[in-house]
């Protein structure tokens, strides 16, 4: 259930304490409520915080409620504005709900009038919300990438990720490889007040031990052999933006020193060089190690997990969010297919449940490539079983037959047309069961041999591999005799 956490902006402090009982005491909707008394205290809340409510005060000692309803506007549009004013001027009102208020009260309130206006937003929330989890396929707003889900995990995911966005603080994403870390701290930096400045990336696992603290910090002419010339290196390149440090556990112990130092204080040396330079960077890190083991067998700084983690999210495998297979399949399809320039193939059943049983011990990086297989295997208007990796088709006979794909007729009417009841009068699935019926007459004819069979229906043998697939029909009669 949504629940609206409400922030109020009034300089009046026993109106603050009015609203607070007003809200604590209300049955329905859940309400969470802070209030602030100035501008100054409002923006630091609201950008430390979710907000899905907020109630302004027009007339303030420090701004206005047009200023405050442009700002919440700004940073979370999908944020409902309440403003209340002694005075109620038409023109006025009509102006702030052009530029996004939900509606506008007049002072004393009404609190039967307030009532209904918070059920109101509730409702329009709960819309919202709806409209995320059924649409797990698109772009979520505000991200720099589509985000493909349907699973409540990633919803909390996001969720976090979209708070975090607007501070400073460090972030630590934690899950295995191929789950998606990278995507989660881009979208995080899509988000911030960073934007304009750089996204610098330094995967740790594809460098060598020696050169991690050059690619970090830089490094001076002659500083070691091999350096040729001059370098600067990645806290320099992203000052004023974003540094993800991906596979930071692989980090050696004297390296963690200079780093944990690099982001306490905002200052790093390069190598060879005695000087100390500056650097604004906000850190996001990714792992996919145990970090606690790692702490307890002296591999990993302690004190620089705790800098590292004031801000940790941890991505599920994809074996713990089956849900999202289907929509990721979809998404990689369409992708692939656009890629290599062919049609789009329908997804049968008995191929999207084989894809859901399957673990991916290499995650969505492994679900990518299992698609890609497919497109580039795949010549029919389906995708087959048999465009699937050879290790995927294990799971293709477990399917069950998924309604409508496999509906037999109640019985054969005197006309030898089919008899259905009334309420399967639906041409595609009336055209599916007359030519299954025909195909398995065939098959049965021919003692299960689908070459002679397809003969007999003047049809390839492809084809009609093709159609016993999409019409989810087994070859029963192959050991007849």
């Amino acid at each position: 259930m949504v629940e609206l956490n409400i922030i109020i902006l009034e300089d009046d402090i026993v109106q603050n304490t009015w609203y607070k009982a007003f809200f604590n005491n209300l049955s329905f909707p859940p309400c969470r409520v802070t209030t602030t008394e100035n501008f100054t205290l409002f923006k630091t809340e609201f950008r430390e915080n979710f907000y899905n409510f907020a109630i302004i005060d027009y007339y303030l000692p420090d701004t206005n409620g047009r200023e405050v309803l442009a700002y919440i506007k700004a940073n979370n549009p999908a944020c409902e504005v309440i403003i209340v004013s002694s005075t109620q001027e038409i023109s006025a009102v009509v102006d702030l709900m052009k530029t996004g208020a939900f509606d506008f009260l007049k002072k004393p309130l009404d609190p039967k009038r307030l009532q209904g206006l918070t059920m109101q937003v509730w409702e329009s929330q709960t819309i919202v919300k709806e409209r995320e989890v059924n649409r797990p396929a698109r772009e979520r707003k505000g991200f720099s990438q589509e985000i493909i889900y349907k699973s409540h995990k990633i919803e909390k995911i996001l969720d976090t990720a979209s708070r975090c966005a607007s501070v400073d603080s460090t972030v630590l994403i934690r899950g295995e490889s191929g789950t998606g870390k990278e995507l989660i701290a881009n979208s995080i930096y899509s988000m911030s007040r960073r934007t304009k400045a750089p996204f610098v990336v330094l995967n740790i696992a594809s460098l060598p031990e020696t050169l991690v603290e050059s690619e970090l910090f830089g490094h001076k002419k002659g500083a070691f052999t091999g350096a040729a010339t001059d370098r600067i290196g990645r806290f320099e390149e992203a000052d004023g933006g974003t540094l993800f440090i991906d596979e930071i556990g692989d980090i050696s112990m004297a390296v963690q020193v200079k780093l944990l130092r690099a982001i306490q204080f905002k200052t790093f040396q390069k190598l060879g060089d005695n000087e100390t330079y500056k650097s604004d960077v906000r850190i996001i890190a990714a792992t996919s190690r145990n970090l606690e083991e790692m702490i307890k067998n002296r591999e990993f700084r302690e004190d620089l997990y705790y800098r590292l983690s004031v801000i940790t999210i941890r991505i599920p495998p994809l074996r713990e969010r089956k849900e999202d297979i289907k929509p990721l399949v979809e998404y990689f399809l369409e992708n692939k297919c656009r890629f290599y320039g062919k049609s789009i193939p329908r997804l049968t059943d008995k191929v999207t449940h084989a894809l859901i049983q399957h673990d991916y011990p290499g995650n969505v990086r492994e679900l990518e490539n299992v698609v890609e297989h497919a497109v580039v295997m795949n010549r029919a208007e389906i995708l087959l079983s048999e465009d699937l990796p050879e290790q995927m088709r294990i799971y293709v006979s477990d399917d069950p037959v998924a309604d409508g794909d496999s509906v037999e007729p109640e019985e054969e009417g005197d006309d030898g047309f089919l008899s259905f009841g009334d309420d399967d009068l639906d041409l595609e699935t009336l055209l599916m069961s007359l030519e299954k019926k025909i195909i398995s007459r065939a098959l049965e004819k021919c003692g299960g041999n689908q070459s002679a069979a397809a003969r007999v229906l003047k049809i390839s043998e492809r084809k009609m591999r093709f159609r016993m697939e999409k019409l989810n029909l087994e070859n029963v009669y192959r050991t007849v005799r």
